[in-house]
């Protein structure tokens, strides 16, 4: 007797993840998004790591907690954001660092420890958005001409 005839491999079928931002303390949220995720047969999700976030008295454990839990559930893209405000040109999220070395250094500190949780990372999103990073502003701390 022939067997029926399968559907596509999976390396075939198009890809769908989901964005999501998991604000510090969060854990719920976060556990029902892993629950929404499984039920939707969803495997992707592509999720903010705010710089600015990490330099707060939960950053260190929230994402000690975070990056495991996701990665136990779902093939993570981390998109790395925001400059906390005392350390941008001026002080808000959006400025560029004082110190372009400041985000290097951020950027290798995550992946040291959290590397083994994704395979890909993601620099900054959007950087032509103003309101995520303010391209008015040189890293030099001036601002540029319009």
């Amino acid at each position: 007797m022939k067997r029926p005839a399968e559907g596509p491999a999976r390396s075939s079928m198009p890809r769908v993840g989901v964005v999501e931002w998991f604000r510090p303390g969060d854990y719920e949220n976060v556990e029902n998004v892993l629950r929404a995720l499984k039920t939707l047969g969803i495997e992707d999700l592509r999720m903010a790591i705010c710089g600015a976030d990490w330099y707060t008295s939960e950053g260190d454990g929230w994402y000690e907690w975070l990056l495991p839990r996701l990665a136990k559930e779902v093939k993570i893209l981390p998109c790395f954001l925001y400059t906390p405000p005392c350390l941008g040109v001026v002080p808000k999220f959006s400025s560029p660092p004082q110190t372009p070395k400041a985000y290097a250094d951020f950027i290798d500190v995550m992946i040291t420890r959290f590397g083994d949780h994704f395979e890909w990372l993601e620099f900054w999103d959007q950087p032509n958005n103003q309101n995520e990073w303010d391209t008015r502003m040189t890293p030099s701390g001036g601002f540029s001409p319009r």
